[in-house]
């Protein structure tokens, strides 16, 4: 059998990157932010931490959660296609009533 090219990526491989002069498969992705912001959104509406009705900023969840505001908007946006969530004009949420 020939030699596999170093350009021949099998079934196993990912992504594979120059590093150091040798070839190696790159670390699975982190899951990003929004992922992140997403879950940790959803869990406090359904552990009723965040109630029915309330109705807050964008910047207020990203202070809540710790990061910035762009992956809560992301997740934001998500959770309004799951309608756990009805966006508001300038970035206000209102978050809906949801039984698991």
């Amino acid at each position: 059998m020939p030699d596999a090219h170093p350009f021949d990526l099998n079934a196993n491989d990912r992504v594979a990157r120059r590093s150091r002069g040798r070839w190696a498969k790159t670390a699975p992705a982190r899951p990003r932010q929004a992922d992140r912001a997403y879950q940790e959104i959803k869990r406090r509406i359904l552990d009723n931490e965040i109630p029915a009705g309330i109705q807050t900023l964008e910047q207020e969840l990203a202070e809540m959660l710790g990061m910035s505001r762009t992956p809560v908007r992301e997740a934001v946006i998500r959770l309004e296609e799951d309608s756990m969530v009805g966006v508001r004009p300038r970035r206000a949420a209102c978050f809906h009533a949801v039984t698991r």
